[in-house]
């Protein structure tokens, strides 16, 4: 629609790029994935120029074949909001793992239950809490039954301020098939929650700790025996809202200018 109404008026067409559609889990985990591929395909040959929010995904989408300008502009964080909390301990477990988002199969909420059963398992006093809602829900309530591990399981639901989840984590569980930014990553290293994450997003370029999608279970182990317990922060952009303002703009100039 934005293409034909870009040619229709001369128009410039200026694409966004949230999520990595390329991604052969991409076009796997939902129907019509595959359609929306080749669409995308067509549509980003035709336009002007196209903005993402990594730069994992800059390269993936050059990889694929884009040959217009391609600008990298991150999602906007309130980082003092994150930063300014308080760390705690959470009242049940002494190793609070959290994971946070939709709970849809891409996101692979099974490696976390997985990751607990085998922190369980090798005398670790752990416990889960899952933040969000979505149509795995009860896949994930039987997974966590299956393992024996649902009394160490807190699904809590969809959560406005996720900052008292945050403050009681040790560490954040992101074991997604594919990702074009990740949030919840930036939020808990702000909040300096250590952040152990697929390869997928902004996780490499911002500090999280990268496991590899075969055998997550085993970095989170291996975490739970030598830390770190304490997250740190790398290469976000933005000092604050102008900045970030002022680069999207900037960025709709320089389409116009091209």
């Amino acid at each position: 629609f934005a293409w034909t109404v870009a040619t229709l008026f001369l128009y410039l067409l200026h694409v966004q790029v949230h999520t990595d559609i390329f991604s052969p889990a991409f076009a796997r985990m939902h129907r019509g994935n595959g359609i929306r591929q080749s669409v995308a395909r067509w549509v980003l040959a035709r336009a002007t120029r196209v903005r993402v929010v990594s730069l994992a995904l800059k390269e993936k989408l050059i990889a694929s074949g884009v040959k217009v300008p391609i600008t990298i502009l991150p999602i906007f964080v309130d980082l003092a909001r994150f930063q300014s909390i308080t760390r705690t301990k959470h009242p049940r477990f002494k190793i609070a793992l959290l994971m946070m988002g939709r709970l849809e199969a891409e996101k692979r909420f099974e490696e976390g239950i997985q990751a607990l059963a085998l922190l369980r398992a090798h005398g670790h006093d752990a416990g889960l809490v899952i933040v969000g809602s979505g149509e795995e829900r009860a896949r994930l309530v039987a997974e966590a039954r299956k393992d024996k591990v649902d009394g160490v399981v807190e699904f809590v639901g969809h959560a406005s301020d996720v900052l008292p989840h945050l403050s009681s984590a040790d560490v954040l569980l992101v074991p997604s098939a594919y990702e074009g930014y990740g949030l919840v990553i930036i939020e808990a290293l702000a909040a300096g929650v250590p952040v152990i994450a697929t390869d997928v997003g902004i996780a490499k370029e911002v500090g999280a700790i990268i496991a590899p999608q075969s055998d997550f279970a085993a970095t989170v182990l291996a975490w739970a025996s030598g830390g770190p317990r304490r997250g740190e922060l790398h290469s976000y952009p933005y000092a604050d809202q102008k900045e970030y303002v002022d680069a999207w703009v900037g960025d709709v100039k320089a389409s116009a200018n091209a």
